[in-house]
């Protein structure tokens, strides 16, 4: 334990908590990334069965082949829009984004629609 002078206190805080404490579920992958990496591994044993048996291509060429089709999952899996967000999630914010109708007047000038009136009226 480090020594600490009279009147001194050192904190550690951590930087980032999204970083140094992630939801562990195998060998320090989340969950996700470990689905996303068998649904690639599944992919590309398909295609590299495919094409080995109805062709005869040999195995590893059929690997190569297969490579474009079974990155994209894993990637997937991986990737975080700005540092948090799946691409899944950000679908999700752009098709509820899209909802949403454009504004038909620019945002400083609301039309004015007076329902009262400070003047008074005649009779």
């Amino acid at each position: 334990m480090p020594r600490v002078e009279r009147g001194q206190m050192n904190f550690n805080v951590n930087t980032d908590f999204l970083n140094e404490y992630r939801d562990e579920f195998w060998k320090g992958l989340t969950l996700t990334e470990v689905i996303s990496i068998l649904i690639g591994a599944v992919i590309a044993g398909g295609i590299v069965a495919f094409l080995h048996f109805s062709t005869g291509l040999p195995f590893d060429t059929a690997i190569y082949a297969a490579m474009p089709f079974a990155i994209p999952p894993i990637v997937t899996g991986f990737y975080k829009y700005q540092g948090y967000m799946r691409p899944t999630d950000l679908l999700k914010a752009v098709a509820e984004t899209q909802k949403c109708g454009r504004l038909t007047y620019p945002m400083n000038e609301v039309p004015v629609k007076c329902t009262y009136s400070m003047k008074m009226r005649e009779e």
